[in-house]
């Protein structure tokens, strides 16, 4: 009979039990790196794979202005010049 609250199975040995724990995150950005000590992360209790959290990827993804940040900053449209950007620059162009 499975239980809606059961445990995920390792994927990696697919004998251990995920558990919810916590574990250092760390992130390449640029040339440094980003260390998050207590993040949350799935850790089989058998091999010890590690699988961090997807809910707090994302958040801390959002946070660091990561690569969904960034593609959705490229979709925007840029900003219409000023009005009096363009006056001046036709007064320029007139002399």
């Amino acid at each position: 009979m499975n239980s809606p609250n059961r445990t995920p199975t390792c994927k990696e040995c697919h004998t251990g039990v995920m558990r919810l724990r916590r574990a250092v995150y760390l992130k390449p950005v640029g040339r440094d790196y980003i260390t998050v000590p207590h993040f949350p992360a799935w850790i089989c209790d058998v091999c010890g794979y590690c699988a961090y959290d997807e809910r707090s990827l994302q958040w801390l993804d959002l946070v660091l202005g990561g690569d969904r940040a960034a593609a959705s900053a490229k979709l925007k449209k840029p900003a219409p010049p000023s009005r009096a950007r363009t006056e001046h620059n036709a007064s320029t162009l007139d002399s």
